[in-house]
């Protein structure tokens, strides 16, 4: 009984905090949910500019789907609660919402496929990179999470750790040493 009781709490929970934060953005969440609506509508009518065949409804639906990922994207980035949350929303957003607008891309320009490619390519080495770097310079910058975990990465400065530097090899000096 007592796990059924925490758990409507849990959930509860989520509702009152994302109720609240519905309160505090709404402003933003309707400019973005208008914008939104727009770029998936416009991205779609472009789908249907095409002559119809075979093609057409798969190039739509891919379409869709990528401004469908982007509109999640933006929506997490004012959900979430802390930044190294938007950061994992927004990269994985992108990433899938960009590779489903380039298959449908393909399905309008399929001689273009190696220029695709490369693109798709670039983006899957890009942004996995750029948001680690973002994610690492807030986490030396001191960023908090907001949900309290286990960091793996406490007192690390750099390339190696005070007890790491301190546990070398006979005749390697420490860190102290070398400075």
């Amino acid at each position: 009984m007592s796990l059924v009781i925490g758990e409507t709490r849990a959930i509860w929970s989520l509702v009152r905090r994302n109720f609240h934060l519905l309160r505090r953005y709404l402003g933003w969440e309707l400019v973005f949910w208008f914008y939104n609506v727009i770029n998936t509508l416009t991205i779609g009518l472009i789908g249907y500019t095409m002559p119809a065949g075979p093609t057409r409804n798969h190039m739509v639906v891919y379409l869709t789907i990528g401004a469908l990922f982007m509109f999640l994207g933006v929506l997490g980035l004012v959900r979430m609660p802390d930044v190294f949350n938007r950061i994992q929303v927004g990269t994985k957003a992108t990433t899938l919402g960009f590779l489903s607008i380039v298959v449908g891309v393909f399905f309008f320009y399929p001689e273009w496929w190696s220029k695709l490619l490369v693109i798709a390519a670039f983006v899957l080495m890009t942004n996995p990179l750029g948001s680690h770097n973002l994610a690492r310079a807030a986490y030396r910058r001191g960023e908090k999470m907001v949900i309290a975990g286990v960091d793996k990465l406490g007192g690390l400065s750099g390339a190696a750790s005070e007890p790491a530097a301190a546990q070398g090899r006979a005749g390697s000096p420490t860190q102290k040493e070398a400075r």
